[in-house]
């Protein structure tokens, strides 16, 4: 229930469990309330665009997928998603949840580029 009262607060939603291809795209377990959780939720994180787990850039790839999910253990993760102006989620091309993931309160997106292990790119409403 906290969890629920929290989430309306901060417009955000619990995160149950998470796992990341790479450093700008997660698989996530949401919790919405009243006990109901999403599961295999595809995310993608806005205002960044990290190096591919694949191809040249392999080995830094994976080292911001390893910080990013190293950051994941932290603490209580949070999922803040990108809503239309009706106030619904929206989801990117290739049907990925767009949004923002937070340890605490710091903005994991915005520290990945801090941290220079994703480029700031693809600007999302807030």
């Amino acid at each position: 229930m906290l969890a629920a009262i929290l989430a309306a607060v901060l417009g955000t939603t619990p995160v149950l469990g998470i796992s990341c291809y790479d450093g700008d795209t997660c698989t996530a377990d949401l919790y919405i309330g009243y006990g109901i959780v999403l599961s295999n939720q595809k995310l993608r994180l806005c205002d960044i665009q990290a190096p591919e787990v694949r191809g040249k850039r392999k080995a830094d790839g994976l080292r911001s997928r390893d910080a990013l999910t190293e950051r994941l253990r932290e603490g209580p993760v949070w999922w803040e998603p990108v809503l239309n102006k009706q106030g619904k989620e929206l989801k990117g091309k290739y049907g990925r949840w767009l949004g923002w993931l937070y340890v605490d309160e710091v903005d994991l997106n915005e520290w990945m580029v801090r941290s220079e292990l994703a480029k700031p790119y693809m600007k999302c409403p807030r």
